[in-house]
């Protein structure tokens, strides 16, 4: 989706499907115990790679990327 795609659905008022809730598909995984969800992705990548793939199986337009701390 381009950024003027995005400016016209918008303005159209058109839905726009986008991911859900990574904090709480990132805590369904082991190896989120006890680590900062930002060093998944440096450690794990697969992890949050696999759930950003299910979002977009599932009919996801738009990704948010998986930085909670910046």
């Amino acid at each position: 989706m381009t950024q003027n795609n995005l400016r016209e659905r918008i303005a159209s008022k058109e839905i726009i499907l986008m991911d859900g809730a990574m904090g709480s598909e990132l805590m369904k995984h082991p190896e989120y115990a006890g680590n900062h969800p930002s060093e998944l992705n440096i450690n794990n990548p697969e992890i949050a790679t696999a759930i950003h793939r299910a979002y977009v199986e599932a009919g996801a337009e738009m990704i948010i990327t998986n930085t909670f701390d910046v």
